[in-house]
């Protein structure tokens, strides 16, 4: 403590009380783009969950005809009875429907 009040002595007044309000400062502003980028990254990920729910109950919606319970059986991907391998038509509609990129993996 005694070197920091040396120090001290020879900075002035000004500085004295110009250096804790600078720090002060540059805290605050650090604690308000913490906070900001926090609140951004959070409402980005809630919009993208938002598109991801609706995007699969459009897959839902899409594959519902073709029957119930998916299953991975003889090498080949199933809903229901339905084959899914090559079934680029089921694909295509998804990816027309709202620009996505989609596909089909066993």
């Amino acid at each position: 403590m005694h070197r920091f009040g040396r120090i001290a002595g020879r900075l002035g007044l000004n500085w004295q009380l110009l250096l804790p309000s600078l720090l002060a400062i540059v805290l605050a502003v650090v604690a308000v783009q913490g906070w900001t980028l926090r609140l951004s990254r959070e409402a980005v990920e809630t919009q993208m969950q938002r598109e991801l729910d609706d995007k699969l109950a459009l897959l839902e919606a899409l594959v519902e005809p073709l029957g119930q319970g998916w299953q991975y059986r003889d090498g080949s991907l199933r809903l229901g009875d339905a084959v899914l391998n090559g079934r680029s038509d089921i694909v295509d509609r998804i990816a027309g429907s709202n620009g996505v990129v989609a596909t089909l993996f066993g």
